[in-house]
């Protein structure tokens, strides 16, 4: 995570950038202070850096959503296939079953 704090005093203006490259998030906060109202350069990063956390977390909602549909189509795929093998694995044992008993009905004539 990376945070850039920008102050133009002259403008009275202020922006925080917060990027998380790993993540793909890169969002701005900016407060501007009215031409007429005093301004006081630490609220208004506190405000630009507050605006941009919403922007942030909203960005980041969003993304996660998207992410865990997809964990959860991906989860009931690997559940499908999980039943299908145990499935699978029981005729397996059952059929192994008969057939050695077949055989050792087969033997035992011999």
């Amino acid at each position: 995570m990376r945070k850039q704090i920008i102050s133009k005093d002259e403008e009275k203006l202020n922006i925080v950038i917060l990027s998380n490259e790993d993540l793909g998030i890169i969002v701005k906060g900016i407060a501007r202070c009215h031409a007429e109202d005093e301004y006081n350069k630490e609220f208004g990063i506190s405000l630009a850096n507050t605006r941009a956390w919403l922007k942030y977390y909203e960005k980041l909602s969003k993304s996660t959503v998207k992410k865990l549909q997809w964990a959860e189509e991906i989860r009931k795929i690997y559940e499908e296939e999980i039943s299908r093998l145990t499935t699978t694995k029981k005729l397996a044992d059952t059929k192994l079953i008969e057939i050695k008993e077949e055989y050792n009905k087969m033997i035992e004539t011999i």
